[in-house]
């Protein structure tokens, strides 16, 4: 979807386990903001791969914050549409960029004070519920992270949202929608009439 390069690229080794994620994203970079992270049973600090001059024939990358966030999937566009009051979720040359998984399932454990526990009487008692995963990704700057942080909490329907986020580069491509490569979606009804 987003052609994401993720923290991966800055040989990171995943904390054991992933904290509270469907897609482990409890990855940690010695020198990005997302924290200090040392291999499991060690103290020394990863070392950092910087990409940022990374010019190839057919692009470059950038720096860029991805956002993951649970849901139920009838509150998706929802979600979207208010972040793009504050984002217009750029890549290339579109907007409202992002990516919903295919129906999976949200569990967890409401505790004695927790929200469920106050409106539903389910204090103890495991809660699964159908639901979604949206990435989406925006600049690294953190007045631009928290305005979509507080617009995805503003119309969540939980009171403690799952949010996770991703320091990654994405991939920027230098295209022109004229280009005549068989393999893009636009000549490839006229590359198969050819052969």
């Amino acid at each position: 979807m987003l052609g994401l390069i993720a923290q991966t690229i800055f040989v990171a080794t995943r904390i054991s386990p992933p904290h509270n994620s469907a897609s482990g994203c409890d990855w940690r970079s010695a020198t990005g903001p997302m924290g200090h992270g040392t291999k499991k049973g060690t103290d020394k600090k990863m070392q950092s791969i910087d990409i940022s001059t990374l010019k190839t024939r057919t692009g470059t990358v950038e720096r860029v914050w991805q956002i993951e966030i649970q849901a139920t999937p009838e509150d998706a566009d929802k979600i979207i549409d208010n972040v793009m009051e504050v984002d217009p979720l750029i890549y290339g040359r579109y907007r409202r960029n992002a990516f919903v998984s295919a129906v999976g399932s949200e569990t967890y454990l409401p505790e004695d004070n927790s929200t469920s526990a106050v409106h539903l009487g389910a204090a103890n008692k495991v809660q699964t519920f159908p639901s979604v995963l949206i990435v989406i990704s925006v600049s690294q700057d953190s007045e631009t992270l928290g305005r979509v942080l507080d617009a995805i909490r503003d119309v969540h329907h939980y009171e403690e949202p799952l949010i996770f986020i991703k320091d990654c580069w994405a991939s920027r491509a230098d295209y022109d929608p004229h280009n005549s490569n068989p393999n893009r979606w636009w000549n490839r009804d006229k590359a198969n009439a050819e052969n």
